[in-house]
């Protein structure tokens, strides 16, 4: 089953996203699904799809939390949602496991 969070951020532009991004680097990271995120209101918003809660746990220790630090992130986050979830792509329904 995939595992999806919505995590919004207030009082940060979008380009804090953009810096912590960057940090983290482009190669694929494991698990990882699919990801967007876009400006709102006084923040932004970041929705990633995963494999796993423990793909997104490993991520989050891994790479997310230093490139956070690296960056001095200082938006609040909150997650909206972060629950399993039903996959759904262009094919069609992705069957639970």
């Amino acid at each position: 089953m995939a595992y999806v969070q919505v995590l919004q951020v207030r009082d940060a532009p979008i380009e804090e996203f953009r810096q912590v991004n960057q940090l983290v680097g482009p190669e694929a990271q494991e698990g990882f699904v699919a990801g967007a995120a876009a400006e709102i209101g006084d923040g932004f918003c970041v929705v990633t799809i995963w494999d796993s809660k423990a793909d997104l746990d490993r991520f989050s220790a891994e790479k997310l939390g230093p490139a956070l630090v690296a960056a001095g992130a200082k938006g609040t986050p909150e997650f909206a949602i972060s629950a399993e979830a039903i996959l759904i792509t262009p094919a069609g329904r992705v069957p639970a496991s």
